[in-house]
């Protein structure tokens, strides 16, 4: 049984889902950590607020109650298509005009390309382009952002430890006027839209109460 006033600390991940559907327009930003479980609306259901599969938030921009601290190691952006693999039209759209930032207390603490920032694990879909296939209507295959390993993600070279209580987010800042490729969105459409899930991964500290 846990002791009084001991520390415990657990790998842990901090996740948050957006968005969008085929002929969508981008903003240009688009944030995440802002709107914890119970609020907004569902990016995997497309209906109701956010539940436990969107995030694992219970307070918008802060950690969940239950941390004293967390200790950021790593940071991951996944991409995938909102009704299946995206499009690499919508993938290099997005990589092509698109910024990954960390921003602790409204604080700028690292930022880049979107490429400096791979999903690592996760679906892979690989195709073969022909001249034949480019008279095709349907999307045979599609791509995301980094190799279906948990290595190919973003390390930090320090940790960053952000308190109980600061406040975070994760932004994809970018040009305006990105649109996404046009579709019903269906297995025989082009347009698949985006899916985007940023991971915080890290150390969390919890202090034991009995």
């Amino acid at each position: 049984m846990p002791q009084t006033n001991q520390i415990f600390r657990w790998h842990e991940v901090l996740f948050d889902t957006q968005a969008y559907a085929a002929a969508a327009t981008l903003p240009q930003k688009i944030q995440f950590f802002t709107q914890a479980q119970g609020e907004g609306t569902s990016p995997t259901v497309g209906s109701g607020t956010k539940t436990v599969a969107d995030t694992n938030l219970d307070r918008s921009r802060e950690l969940p109650s239950r941390y004293n601290k967390f200790v950021l190691m790593a940071i991951r952006v996944s991409v995938m298509g909102s009704t299946g693999l995206a499009v690499p039209a919508d993938v290099h759209a997005l990589f092509k005009n698109v910024i990954g930032q960390l921003l602790i207390d409204a604080t700028l603490y690292t930022n880049g390309p979107l490429e400096l920032f791979p999903g690592g694990g996760g679906m892979q879909g690989v195709g073969q382009l022909t001249t034949a296939g480019l008279g095709i209507t349907d999307s045979t295959f599609g791509v995301q952002s980094g190799q279906p390993t948990n290595e190919a993600i973003f390390k930090l070279a320090e940790p960053i430890t952000i308190p109980q209580g600061s406040t975070f987010e994760f932004d994809l800042v970018g040009n305006t006027g990105i649109a996404l490729v046009a579709g019903t969105g269906t297995a025989t459409s082009l347009g698949r839209g985006l899916l985007l899930r940023t991971i915080l991964e890290g150390k969390a500290d919890r202090a034991a109460t009995a």
